[in-house]
């Protein structure tokens, strides 16, 4: 999945997924269930965001992002952990203000600190730069590989 391989036999590109959803998931388990775009637990995070984030799949309710109290007049912060162990895996905050239109650039973004944690993830701060005009803004996290 990360270059065309046209005339080959298909084999897993991630095999820290493949190692993750064998520990997550019970044997026999359909593919259907443990493919990555899958959503078995229906919370609305497929399993590539629930690998990312080192989520339980089958637990539903789970959230990568966190919103962070700030002093009053403070910009908004947010805070979530990314695995760091697959090469390539990113993720951006993307920002809208009207949940229908998302700037993932990050240029309303600043990273505040990215920490390594023991259970092999790395903890992003973030903060939202608001202009005074702004009135609400929603985030969310895209993941590439």
């Amino acid at each position: 999945l990360r270059t065309p391989t046209p005339g080959t036999t298909n084999t897993a590109s991630l095999p820290q997924y493949t190692a993750w959803a064998a520990a997550e998931f019970p044997p026999g388990t359909p593919s259907s269930d443990t493919a990555l775009h899958s959503d078995p637990d229906r919370d609305g995070l497929d399993n590539l965001a629930e690998f990312a984030f080192k989520l339980p799949p089958l637990t539903p309710g789970g959230t990568p992002l966190s919103i962070l109290k700030s002093p009053a007049g403070s910009p908004l912060q947010c805070r979530f952990a990314i695995r760091n162990d697959v090469p390539g895996l990113t993720a951006a905050v993307g920002v809208s203000s009207d949940a229908q239109l998302w700037d993932e650039s990050e240029s309303r973004i600043e990273r505040l600190t990215e920490t390594p944690l023991p259970d092999g993830t790395t903890e992003v701060v973030a903060r939202l730069q608001l202009s005074p005009a702004t009135l609400r803004a929603f985030l969310r996290i895209v993941i590439s590989l």
